[in-house]
């Protein structure tokens, strides 16, 4: 097990903002209920379900499951480190502060997570 999980995965719904300007109101609330961070949140739950169903599964059938030790966790880090450090440079040539962007989605990630 890795703290913290060594996967990402992304989701987007995408809408043109002028037509969904031009939605009657309740149109708009309807979408807005659905999606944002009430699809994240539903989404994350039945991730954080499925992973708890599957770590009982392994268990059941007595595979043995370790945790990662601190020093491969740093190994990890340091040969995955160039894959933040070049997605910074990208976001920056794009005009995006992608530090700022990373340290904002981290304080999200440990606001959720307690």
């Amino acid at each position: 097990m890795v703290p913290g999980g060594l996967f990402n995965s992304s989701f987007v719904v995408i809408m043109n903002e002028e037509r969904y300007n031009k939605l009657s109101r309740a149109d708009r609330e309807a979408i807005d209920s659905v999606s944002g961070e009430v699809v994240s949140r539903r989404v994350g739950r039945g991730f954080e379900a499925q992973e708890k169903n599957s770590l009982a599964a392994l268990q059941s059938a007595k595979v043995a499951v370790t945790s990662a030790s601190p020093q491969f966790i740093e190994a990890l880090k340091a040969r995955t480190a160039h894959l933040e450090t070049e997605w910074v440079r990208q976001a920056g040539a794009k005009g995006i502060d992608g530090a700022r962007a990373l340290a904002e989605f981290r304080a999200e990630i440990r606001k959720v997570s307690r």
